[in-house]
């Protein structure tokens, strides 16, 4: 039997990705939203501009746990909240660099939420009645949060709340 890859055009064409250590963000941003959609269906092969090295795996899986280690659209290695990147549509290229990153071996981010996994592969938005606080891996959503709940229960005026 024959071995098939995920993309049948994988051994013919690549995308070419190049970018800067010293600017890596705004060169990775750039690559990322200069691509055509083609692009994204090919095997991406990185390139460190003035750095030797033939990229082999090892300068991909750098590119992307860079991207999301160094990235505004993530923090923590999960995805960050930030209206003004929204409205920039940067995360719609985040999650298909997190696809892109799968694909081709990377684990993606780290501790990437399971409810955010769940609906990437099932495509079914899940039951947010039943996330616990203490799933959150944002601190100042757990307190905004905690502070809500003892408001409603306990009054605006409580001050054990706070």
């Amino acid at each position: 039997m024959q071995k098939r890859s995920l993309y049948e055009n994988e051994d013919k064409e690549v995308w070419n990705i190049k970018v800067l250590r010293r600017n890596f963000i705004k060169t990775a941003t750039e690559q990322l939203e200069d691509a055509d959609p083609a692009d994204w269906l090919k095997k991406p092969k990185v390139e460190f501009i003035g750095e030797e090295g033939i990229d082999c795996g090892g300068l991909l899986r750098e590119f992307f746990s860079l991207l999301f280690k160094d990235g505004e659209e993530f923090e923590g290695n999960n995805f960050s909240v930030n209206s003004k990147l929204l409205d920039q549509k940067r995360y719609i290229l985040a999650g298909k660099a997190v696809a892109t990153s799968i694909l081709h071996g990377h684990p993606g981010p780290r501790r990437l939420n399971k409810y955010v996994v769940d609906y990437i592969l099932t495509g079914e938005e899940p039951n947010m009645d039943s996330v616990s606080v203490e799933e959150l891996n944002r601190e100042d959503f757990k307190n905004a949060i905690k502070q809500v709940v003892c408001i409603v229960l306990r009054g605006p005026l409580d001050l054990v709340c706070f």
